[in-house]
């Protein structure tokens, strides 16, 4: 009952209050309803076509027209500031936002450009590590720490790290190396040269199938890569012969039209036949 009461006054309340709000928008004025504007007094006072922006109107002395970033929804009164970015790339607005310093740190760097993290090679060896956008930074392979004497790129760290089978640098080939076509660490020439063997090239061909080594595992059609259960085709890895309708083959039923009809609301491979005709 009382939720009934309550109802009943709140409706009241609304009723009431309705005819003061329709009295608040004098007819007599032009559509802005600004103190001192009339009726054709020469100015426009309807509602600015660009912008459409509530509350904007005409005649209020703003601009209305696009800003100048070009994004949507943006005009030269909505408050914002349309200005070149301060990163200072072409096209790039303050109004859009992401312009701020990069995480990075250096100087001049915005995250609105390139990716500053710090992971554009974990074998840098600066501290703290170099980021992506400071890929071209050098560093000194020191003869002292059983390196090179070479300057290299930080994006070419991995040249100049250490190999985790033998524990010299990747450019001290003392020990034959440590690269290997196969992939496999222990095929490394480091590895064979501490168990006092001879590496050869040869004992370590890539699978034109797998493009993995031919020295680790079975390889060969059916082994190392699927076969086609219904043509008998060499398959890429996670690949199927199998047909969008989950029905068909495609490489046994080529015309098909695996795709779902939408008039009869069935496949249109499901007649069996290259046209496919309704049937409702």
């Amino acid at each position: 009952m009382k939720r009934l009461i309550c109802l009943f006054l709140a409706l009241c309340l609304l009723l009431g209050s309705t005819p003061l709000a329709l009295a608040a928008y004098d007819r007599t004025k032009p559509p802005c309803q600004t103190p001192g504007h009339e009726k054709n007094d020469g100015m426009d006072h309807n509602r600015p076509k660009p912008c459409w922006v509530t509350g904007h109107f005409a005649c209020d002395g703003l601009n209305h027209e696009k800003a100048a970033c070009g994004i949507w929804k943006h005009f030269n009164c909505d408050g914002k500031d349309h200005v070149a970015a301060p990163c200072g790339v072409e096209g790039h607005y303050a109004c859009k936002g992401k312009h701020e310093p990069a995480v990075c740190g250096v100087e001049g760097h915005y995250a609105c450009s390139g990716d500053h993290y710090a992971d554009v090679n974990k074998y840098c060896t600066a501290e703290p590590k170099h980021t992506r956008c400071q890929s071209t930074q050098e560093h000194y392979c020191d003869p002292e720490n059983g390196g090179c004497g070479e300057t290299y790129l930080c994006s070419e760290s991995n040249s100049h790290t250490t190999c985790d089978m033998c524990g010299l640098l990747w450019c001290d080939e003392s020990l034959g190396g440590h690269y290997t076509r196969c992939g496999n660490r222990n095929h490394r020439p480091c590895v064979y040269s501490m168990q006092g063997k001879t590496w050869r090239s040869s004992d370590h061909p890539v699978c034109h199938l797998c493009g993995r080594g031919k020295c680790t595992g079975r390889h060969g059609e059916g082994a190392c890569v699927d076969l086609c259960s219904q043509c008998g085709a060499v398959l890429k890895e996670g690949k199927t012969h199998r047909a969008s309708c989950g029905k068909h083959y495609v490489c046994i039923s080529k015309g098909l039209d695996h795709s779902w009809c939408s008039k009869c609301g069935k496949l249109k491979c499901s007649d069996g036949t290259a046209t496919h005709t309704c049937k409702k």
